[in-house]
């Protein structure tokens, strides 16, 4: 049965809590709308990713790797097109690269591909609307990964990846996880969430706080 953010907090008062939100700063309003209320102790916000960090921080820090931030993933799709195009290996882009800086608009596709857990030897370029695109996106996607192993860099989908291995060799936080019955999340995302347990999760209702806008995929 669902319950509200109130509720569940009430009644697991001494117990560590994780509110899963999308953002970290609309985590931290919500915090400073509800600071008067001793109902929230012992509450944190995390986002799906900042949750998978804190449980592998140790095994990243063991395998010598560095996350790579959202600013760094645009800037280095940015770099990897300016050197197939330097290298005359583009066409379609090429041709945009003229007109726009490309790195804010392939970069979200080659992260929503990761977070689908597509890899780049199972993308067909002829399904594409443009098969030339579909080649291209596969060539910038393959020099990317190339890029993470070299680097020994790893992005949001890598550590969501291993925190989801982690979880289902059963070394869950301990604390109960309050997730919004509306929280629009990718698959991978999907995958560790359900990987926290029924038992450690609790889903929300939707609850107006005052003083709150509700944002798209959220809740209150």
């Amino acid at each position: 049965m669902e319950k509200s953010l109130r509720e569940i907090c009430q009644e697991n008062l001494l117990t560590k809590k994780y509110l899963i939100v999308p953002r970290l700063a609309l985590g931290h309003q919500i915090l400073e709308e509800i600071s008067g209320e001793q109902t929230w102790m012992n509450l944190e916000v995390v986002t799906p990713l900042s949750l998978a960090k804190k449980i592998i921080e140790f095994e990243l820090i063991r395998e010598g790797k560095e996350i790579l931030e959202q600013g760094e993933f645009e800037g280095q799709i940015e770099e990897i097109i300016r050197d197939l195009q330097n290298r005359g290996e583009l066409k379609y882009f090429s041709v945009l690269q003229d007109r726009e800086s490309l790195g804010p608009l392939v970069s979200p596709v080659i992260r929503e591909l990761r977070m689908s857990g597509v890899q780049p030897e199972n993308l067909a370029p002829g399904k594409f609307v443009d098969p030339v695109k579909g080649k291209e996106i596969k060539k910038i996607y393959q020099a990317f990964n190339s890029y993470l192993e070299k680097e020994r860099k790893a992005d949001e989908a890598e550590v969501l990846i291993k925190a989801t291995l982690v979880l289902e060799k059963g070394g869950v936080e301990p604390g109960l996880f309050l997730i919004p019955e509306d929280l629009e999340v990718l698959h991978l995302e999907k995958v560790f969430l359900e990987n926290l347990g029924s038992d450690k999760t609790r889903r929300l209702k939707i609850e107006k706080l005052q003083g709150l806008e509700r944002p798209k995929g959220f809740f209150y």
